[in-house]
């Protein structure tokens, strides 16, 4: 005689519960997978799901070791609801899932930038309910001078000059280095028209050292370690305020590579958003490289409009770019070249004509900066 028996399983596995995490930023996030068990089943035949909740969003990952990656992917600043729970081989399913927090604290802080626009608007109000003249009047305690005295090429905004900074923002036009010394009272120096800059270098150039001036150090804005210049910022759910909580999901930004080069190699080894405006006045000055002018006006605007109106950010330290010998640096300053100096200088390319690769040398008999420009 036989006699078949059919064990129905409608028991669904059980987890054990699971603590709520907190690490520092930067700190390494581990969380152990979940201690899962079942009546039945053994443990291959048991499927782990989770989902991660944060700023409103929910996703779902499994069954794990698919998805084992995401388990310890978290930004900055946020917490995020994990649940877990695990479906047997007879398809039942731990309910309710099991819930935990996962928080991790802030990079970096919070810094409060305007746009050149804000700048340029006398009705504006700042986060905190000042008009943007009391504003601008705050933060020209000293005169504010921008481009290089020394190198005939500046635009010295004088104390309470806030009317000149209202006409000369928001600009546009190229970036250009400008003529002469020139302040709020002779205005055609900054290459203004009816106004307004018509400079782009300059208007940004104005705009990041106002910002700078809003932020300011130790562990000011300006002292931000700009590292291979990938920037990530959050929105702050307050206005600098020291309890203000990241209230989105963090975006990515890079400063060109050529600029991150240019000012390792010519102001500082770690460069600084500091160094950025250092960079521009040099640019006003005319004593960078042409091409790199607009690349100046992109990393001031980048600074400028990345922490609009206050935001969490950090510069990422991630493997430094390697930089070959600069080529953005300017010409010899001044004078002319002697027909000695032209006949020891050498210059070749190989092959010519080429397809995808060419090999350019060439000496100069003496210590000097050098401009290398192609063209196709």
């Amino acid at each position: 005689v036989s006699q078949t028996i059919t064990v129905r399983d409608d028991t669904p596995p059980t987890i054990l519960p699971i603590p709520y995490y907190t690490f520092d930023c930067g700190e390494d996030v581990i969380i152990p997978v979940p201690t899962v068990s079942d009546n039945c089943s053994g443990n291959s035949d048991i499927d782990i799901y989770f989902s991660k909740t944060v700023f409103g969003v929910t996703t779902t990952y499994g069954p794990l070791p698919t998805d084992i990656e995401e388990w310890t992917m978290f930004d900055p600043g946020t917490t995020t609801e994990v649940c877990v729970w695990a479906v047997d081989e007879c398809g039942n399913t731990t309910d309710p899932a099991v819930c935990f927090d996962v928080t991790i604290n802030p990079c970096g802080g919070v810094y409060c930038t305007y746009t050149q626009g804000y700048y340029g608007n006398a009705g504006g109000l700042t986060c905190d309910g000042s008009t943007t003249s009391d504003f601008i009047m705050s933060l020209l305690d000293t005169d504010l001078v921008l481009g290089r005295v020394a190198e005939n090429r500046s635009m010295t905004i004088g104390m309470y000059d806030v009317d000149c900074v209202l006409e000369l923002l928001p600009g546009g036009g190229p970036a250009k280095k400008l003529n002469g010394n020139g302040d709020c009272e002779d205005p055609s120096l900054t290459l203004a028209k009816d106004g307004s800059s018509k400079n782009a270098l300059f208007s940004q150039t104005l705009t990041l050292a106002l910002n700078l001036r809003a932020n300011p150090g130790p562990n000011g804005l300006g002292d931000l370690l700009l590292y291979d210049g990938h920037l990530r910022i959050a929105p702050s759910s307050d206005c600098d305020d020291e309890n203000a909580y990241v209230t989105g999901p963090y975006m990515d930004y890079y400063i060109d590579s050529d600029v991150i080069c240019h000012l390792r190699q010519n102001y500082d080894p770690n460069p600084t958003v500091f160094h950025i405006l250092e960079f521009c006045n040099d640019a006003l000055a005319g004593l960078v490289h042409n091409g790199m002018m607009s690349k100046a006006t992109n990393a001031a605007a980048l600074i400028n409009e990345a922490f609009d109106e206050c935001m969490f950010g950090y510069f990422v330290e991630e493997s430094l770019i390697a930089c070959t010998q600069s080529a953005t640096a300017p010409p010899p300053a001044g004078g002319s070249i002697s027909g000695a100096f032209l006949e020891n200088t050498t210059l070749t390319a190989s092959p010519n004509p080429f397809s995808t690769v060419a090999n350019i040398k060439f000496s100069v008999p003496d210590r000097i900066r050098v401009s290398l420009e192609v063209y196709t």
